[in-house]
């Protein structure tokens, strides 16, 4: 997924067409300044305020304690976004406000928005990163408050939201399993679905214990802490436990080394019982060749900037599995063909 610049009139598409040279310019400051725009009216409760009433300016520098000359440029920003509407002096949310920016939302995704500011901050070191090669350590010095904890368990969940069936009824399960661990699972979702879809298996997300703090209210909101545990604890340094039916990891593995992921799918393969089976779910590097995929290039980036890991390949995956000494090992193709790994493999 790439993104481009819509000329609003006739003198600017005419710019963008004979002078390429200002696009770099666009992109350094427009996507940045809208974007930080949007993550300042989330966090400052702005769509909140006017979720059920349309409010003036003044309305909200009253409801909202905030400087009226500063909250009208920034009102601007949201309006030329598309965000907010400004009519007989008033603001209101536009369609895709209501549908996403408000805590009952529909498709709610302000949770990956408040993230998107602690986000903002590890940018802050990406060249020191790019000089060292070292990371910054996302959870000791990023999510070190509970309501930080919070923002990132929700943009998890958010993210898990759209494609989490999808992913639940593409991984093989055996007849009368019962026994789950969701490694990293943070919300639990993910295995909740794999249960759902094969009972009476339940689920036991092994995290770490700040985020399982903040994970099971989100399991209890979202109504499955029925079929979901928690465990707390690190899955490169703790015992796993023992005598699984099926091992699932989500977006966990670009945290690792390659040396680390290594360690891991052992520790997996030693944890399962006999004829379990293991499913890794992740992103691939773009194919600079072949499919030079913008997002998937962002997010590995963004990886090696907040843990000092990587997106990595399908056969990095395999390689782990079979070295460790798993079987019928086995990369599913319809996700390979959304830069998506979905890997399977039995011991």
């Amino acid at each position: 997924m790439k993104f481009k610049f819509i000329p609003e009139n006739k003198e600017e598409e005419n710019l963008l067409k004979s002078h390429s040279e200002v696009r770099p310019i666009l992109e350094v400051y427009l996507p940045m300044v809208q974007g930080r725009a949007l993550m300042a009216g989330v966090h400052l409760k702005i769509f909140e305020t006017i979720a059920h009433k349309a409010l003036s300016l003044e309305q909200l520098v009253d409801t909202l304690s905030l400087n009226p000359e500063s909250l009208g440029l920034l009102l601007n920003v949201l309006v030329c976004s598309n965000y907010l509407v400004y009519k007989k002096e008033k603001y209101s949310l536009t369609e895709l406000s209501k549908k996403t920016l408000l805590p009952d939302a529909e498709c709610q995704v302000w949770g990956g928005i408040e993230y998107a500011r602690i986000r903002w901050k590890m940018l802050d070191h990406l060249e020191e990163v790019i000089k060292t090669g070292k990371g910054v350590d996302i959870h000791k010095d990023f999510l070190n408050t509970h309501e930080n904890w919070t923002f990132y368990q929700r943009s998890m969940y958010e993210h898990a939201v759209v494609g989490a069936d999808e992913i639940a009824n593409s991984i093989p399960v055996r007849e009368g399993a019962k026994k789950m661990l969701d490694i990293g699972g943070a919300h639990g979702l993910y295995g909740a679905k794999i249960c759902q879809m094969h009972p009476p298996m339940t689920s036991t997300v092994f995290d770490l214990p700040d985020a399982v703090k903040t994970a099971e209210s989100l399991a209890k909101e979202a109504g499955i802490d029925n079929i979901v545990d928690f465990k707390p604890g690190n899955a490169l340094k703790d015992d796993l436990g023992s005598d699984y039916d099926l091992i699932f990891a989500s977006n966990l593995c670009h945290h690792f080394t390659e040396q680390e992921n290594q360690k891991f799918l052992c520790k997996i393969y030693a944890a399962l019982k006999e004829g379990g089976s293991v499913a890794l779910f992740g992103f691939t590097p773009p194919d600079l060749e072949n499919n030079q995929n913008l997002s998937n290039a962002l997010m590995s980036l963004m990886f090696k900037v907040n843990s000092g890991g990587r997106n990595y390949a399908p056969s990095d995956y395999t390689n782990w599995a079979e070295s460790a000494g798993f079987k019928q090992v086995d990369i599913q193709p319809k996700f390979a063909k959304k830069n998506k790994i979905l890997m399977v493999g039995l011991k």
